[in-house]
């Protein structure tokens, strides 16, 4: 849903008869104070269901244990999967807190494969450590060609340590997807992901595989209108995080407590509880994640299916 029309469905319903039809001189109720309800409980709902998510990547480096978590994930149960890319395999990481971590790991500097996140904040900020420090850092290419904003199709010097499928570069300040890679292509890419801009850039510019990936809930991004009630077209025209079946029950809440300062007799039909409606909605989001973890193969590869050659001695 876009923004534009979710504000058009709140109007309506907290409006009377003559401002649906235009024959009102005022707005009943400012749009800056519409897009703050709105915001807050956006806020709320991301906070009770982690119904937004997003993915993070970035670069794991030797003697560099501390990286910046992502700006808008939430303080709560924020990390939902980790992983650390070394020479092409995926490790899955442990994300743990302080007290797990620091007691397991009393010597420094210790390297080795990451295994343990360790989420922490310093003030406003929050940092994410990595146990034990990364003993490879992220692979570095270049480019082999010039390319253009809009290809799809990256071709480099090589592609060494980079995993095959499903993988994530970045070149300047733009991070990439790509579907998946043979010596020296990366195919299906997926441009300026990450709140990033697709961008040109010229032969031999770096490009940095992205060797820790983080999957985790957040923050939806703030609207932001001024006082004068601009909103500009761009953000009207931007698409809510949240899925649209979640919007409609927020929107019911934001008309309900705009009313609810103005008339409480037209405020009764949209009574909601709010507390009750994100129980629902977390309920909603976990049953759905449960019922495909079930109807997944959660069997391990068998060793065809797993990219290594028949009679491959897996204990090495």
């Amino acid at each position: 849903m876009k923004l534009y029309e979710a504000l058009r469905r709140i109007n309506f319903k907290i409006g009377t008869l003559d401002d649906i039809t235009g024959r009102a001189i005022n707005n009943i109720v400012e749009t800056r104070y519409i897009i703050d309800e709105l915001n807050t409980q956006m806020f709320q709902y991301a906070n009770k269901t982690k119904g937004v998510q997003d993915t993070y990547s970035t670069v794991a480096n030797i003697n560099e244990p501390i990286i910046k978590a992502p700006e808008n994930a939430l303080r709560s149960c924020s990390y939902l999967f980790a992983e650390v890319i070394v020479n092409g395999k995926i490790f899955p990481l442990d994300v743990r807190g302080t007290n797990n971590v620091l007691n397991n790991f009393m010597i420094n500097p210790y390297n080795g494969i990451t295994s343990w996140l360790m989420p922490f904040g310093q003030g406003k900020t929050q940092y994410l450590g990595l146990f034990p420090t990364n003993s490879t850092s992220a692979n570095v290419t270049k480019l082999a060609t010039n390319i253009l904003s809009t290809d799809t199709t990256i071709e480099v010097n090589s592609t060494t340590g980079f995993i095959r499928n499903f993988g994530r570069v970045q070149i300047g300040t733009e991070k990439i997807m790509y579907q998946y890679c043979d010596n020296n292509k990366l195919y299906g890419c997926v441009r300026g992901i990450e709140g990033t801009q697709a961008q040109n850039f010229d032969e031999n510019t770096d490009v940095t595989h992205c060797n820790l990936i983080i999957y985790y809930a957040k923050l939806p991004e703030k609207i932001i209108v001024y006082d004068n009630n601009f909103v500009s077209q761009e953000t009207l025209n931007k698409d809510l995080e949240i899925c649209e079946e979640h919007m409609e029950g927020i929107i019911k809440i934001v008309a309900y407590n705009l009313i609810l300062k103005l008339d409480n007799t037209r405020a009764a039909q949209y009574k909601i509880d709010s507390e009750e409606l994100f129980r629902q909605y977390e309920t909603d989001i976990r049953k759905g994640y449960s019922n495909i973890r079930k109807g997944a193969n959660v069997r391990p590869p068998y060793a065809s299916q797993s990219g290594y050659p028949n009679y491959t001695n897996l204990q090495q």
